[in-house]
């Protein structure tokens, strides 16, 4: 979880659910056809369905802002805000193949081990 360092912060004012992208962390890999933008915003709103959580802010970095963005064109009524780091602005053939970088090199090193070497 990119933002580990600020939870803290965040639950004394917000209710917190954090997903990680999947095949990080807790999070199940997905089948590699079903490994989609659309498919991984399905899934969130999914399980944001299953808690009945109807409306909600948005906290992303890096490839989540992809999920981000396809998040609030399918329902941006439910979207109250959102917060984007480190944004990939257009999802292109070089956004689609470093998706495909992450996925298949998260075996080898998993995102978490270069951030938590991060001192602020």
């Amino acid at each position: 979880m990119f933002f580990y360092k600020q939870i803290e912060e965040y639950e004394k004012q917000f209710h917190l659910l954090l997903i990680d992208f999947p095949g990080h962390g807790e999070s199940k890999t997905l089948a590699k056809d079903e490994h989609t933008v659309e498919k991984i915003a399905e899934e969130i709103y999914l399980i944001l369905n299953q808690l009945s959580i109807s409306t909600f802010r948005v906290v992303v970095f890096s490839l989540g802002t992809i999920i981000a963005q396809q998040m609030i064109a399918e329902e941006p009524h439910q979207i109250k805000s959102m917060i984007v780091a480190g944004e990939v602005v257009h999802w292109n053939w070089w956004s689609k193949d470093l998706d495909k970088a992450v996925y298949y090199l998260r075996v080898f090193a998993p995102y978490m081990f270069f951030y938590k070497e991060l001192r602020f």
